[in-house]
């Protein structure tokens, strides 16, 4: 069926229903009508061309939603990027895409502070503290002031609220930050301790080791970083 002028002007959403109804106007021809018809038809189908094109370029210029064709250059770029890497480096990729460092980072951490903050609520993990907290110029006038049982559930109570504010900033951040600021705080001054505490440095044979409590000093250095990992991954998310 040969078109008519008039169906090559018509939006193309339109030109199936003005074919299929052309044979219904076609007896109004004697009236009058066609005319106003076609003018109604060449209205409607101006008011797409210039509406539709505006309702895309309002869409791609929206900085909540990118563009159909920068999308799918971030794609082909990052498909690029992922041919040129090693198999290895994919892993890399794929991990920090993922989270993984931050997830068992952080239940590590709520694990560890929860378990040490009850452990120091006993008897047992007061005593055990007491010759490190002891002789800390930056802590020993707490043992001084509260005592060491009574300051060792303090010290016990702030872990455990440290590790509920990390928890909690999986939903808020800004807990998950104050959280992260109140171990970082513990363990700067857990760490001084290696350099406070006699016996970290054991000597056997005329070579120099750490002791059990060196190591048990030493690892607060790095629980030190993953703290101030945890208040730079919430403050950034």
């Amino acid at each position: 069926m040969a078109r008519t002028k008039t169906e090559f002007m018509l939006h193309p959403w339109m030109q199936r229903d003005y074919i299929y109804n052309k044979r219904d106007i076609s007896h109004l021809r004697g009236l009058g009508l066609t005319r106003a018809i076609r003018t109604c038809c060449r209205a409607v189908n101006a008011f797409f061309e210039c509406l539709v094109p505006w309702i895309f370029e309002i869409s791609n210029q929206s900085p909540m939603k990118p563009s159909l064709k920068s999308t799918t250059k971030q794609v082909r770029n990052n498909k690029f990027t992922l041919i040129n890497k090693t198999s290895l480096e994919k892993v890399a990729i794929w991990i920090g895409q993922h989270d993984i460092p931050f997830f068992i980072g952080s239940a590590g951490m709520i694990v560890m502070l929860i378990w040490g903050g009850l452990f120091k609520m006993t008897a047992s993990g007061a005593e055990s503290i007491t010759p490190l907290v002891s002789n800390s110029p930056l802590i020993s006038w707490h043992f001084k002031v509260f005592g060491p049982y009574v300051g060792s559930d303090i010290i016990g109570a702030t872990e455990i609220g440290a590790a509920l504010l990390i928890l909690i900033g999986y939903i808020k951040p800004k807990f998950g930050m104050v959280g992260g600021l109140i171990a970082t705080l513990m363990f700067f001054i857990t760490s001084t301790m290696f350099l406070s505490t006699p016996g970290v440095i054991a000597h056997i044979n005329g070579m120099s080791y750490m002791s059990l409590n060196g190591l048990f000093l030493f690892k607060d250095i790095i629980s030190l970083s993953l703290s101030l990992y945890l208040v730079n991954h919430f403050g950034t998310h």
